[in-house]
């Protein structure tokens, strides 16, 4: 169950206490995408380092964002990722959403991974759609090559290898 604390219940805002980040030059254009873009962002946050990076650069950016952690409940430790997300949009001052999945039934004849990816992604579009919001979740350049790589060896074309054509890789 959600929270009664109206940040976590709030639509997309910007981050009310940002921490200043001293970035890089090569950052710049980006920066200046995100603070031009038209839209809210809907940010899938695990609580890993790629989403909480992905978290404090749309913070320091001042994007609309509303922070959602998926909670799938296939963990014992899975609700300490709730509570680092949670913890990280706090410091933040950003409105965040915990989503609990249902566990999966004995008769789901769906990969655990594939269907965790699909519910996951489901839920954050859901609050795109309700939002008028573009969904980023983050991943570093390891996950991303490894993605490719498993396309490629299991015969994907290459024009298929590198995922919607509205992704963004940084």
């Amino acid at each position: 169950a959600m929270s009664k604390d109206p940040l976590l219940t709030s639509s997309p805002s910007v981050a009310r206490h940002p921490l200043r980040l001293t970035l890089r030059p090569q950052f710049e254009p980006i920066l200046r995408t995100l603070r031009t873009h038209p839209r809210p962002f809907i940010l899938g946050a695990s609580g890993g380092i790629d989403s909480s990076a992905a978290m404090l650069l749309l913070a320091h950016a001042q994007c609309p964002v509303l922070v959602i952690h998926v909670h799938h409940h296939l963990r014992e430790d899975a609700d300490n990722d709730a509570q680092i997300v949670q913890k990280q949009a706090a410091l933040l001052g950003l409105p965040m959403r915990v989503v609990h999945l249902p566990a999966p039934s004995d008769t789901e004849t769906e990969n655990l991974s594939a269907r965790s990816r699909r519910l996951r992604y489901d839920a954050l579009t859901e609050f795109a759609d309700t939002f008028h919001a573009d969904v980023v979740t983050a991943h570093h350049a390891d996950d991303v090559f490894e993605t490719l790589t498993m396309r490629i060896l299991r015969g994907a074309h290459l024009q298929h290898v590198f995922g919607p054509k509205h992704t963004l890789l940084w």
